[in-house]
């Protein structure tokens, strides 16, 4: 599909608001700053940024994660992208098998280059993405919890089917693309003991 194609799916309207300007005054200041960090520097969720369209143009997709994971294997080659406070974990790969189960999701590919256990009572919102990069401009899907955490990326690769991308997006289009989002704090976190708690001796 020729990028001008693409590109013409995302001509969602700007919505102006305070994030985009102190996101636009944060850039100017520190211009190669990261998304993720440039949202804990404004004090917001990433997916605020993303769904404000801060550095990048994005597409509401149907807040049920379970229809864009199953047509991920239309996509053919793509990079998965997976990341926490400690690391950042990538892996490319084709998306052969997905299978969904209640809450549970599970892909195993062929060649064991991916391999995810999926919670998918966890994903809350999708967005399709375009953003302008130094190698040119990328697309991807972004799935994120309630809190407008980044739960998993993946971004299509130069051998990538583009026109399977622009069918989930046009399959899935959330009808409101205007109003902005409410991210809520997780409710569910896990609880931890201090170490000092834990019998060591008996883990070993």
């Amino acid at each position: 599909m020729p990028e001008e194609n693409l590109n013409a799916l995302f001509d969602r309207e700007l919505v102006k608001n305070s994030i985009n300007e102190r996101f636009a005054k944060l850039k100017e200041q520190q211009p190669n700053l990261r998304r993720k960090d440039a949202a804990d520097a404004l004090n917001v969720p990433e997916a605020t940024l993303v769904d404000s369209q801060c550095g990048v143009s994005s597409i509401r997709l149907d807040n049920e994660g379970n229809k864009v994971v199953e047509a991920l294997p239309s996509l053919g080659y793509i990079m998965n992208l997976t990341r926490n406070n400690g690391a950042v974990h990538e892996r490319k790969g084709e998306y052969f098998d997905v299978k969904i189960q209640g809450p549970m999701g599970l892909v195993v590919t062929k060649d064991k280059k991916i391999d995810l256990r999926m919670f998918l009572s966890q994903w809350k919102y999708t967005f399709a993405v375009m953003e302008n990069t130094p190698r040119g401009i990328r697309y991807s899907l972004q799935f994120f919890d309630q809190a407008g955490v980044a739960i998993q990326k993946v971004y299509l690769e130069k051998d990538s089917n583009d026109e399977a991308y622009a069918n989930i997006i046009k399959l899935t289009k959330h009808d409101d693309q205007t109003s902005q989002i409410d991210f809520k704090e997780n409710t569910n976190k896990p609880e931890y003991v201090s170490d000092s708690e834990v019998d060591a001796e008996k883990l070993v």
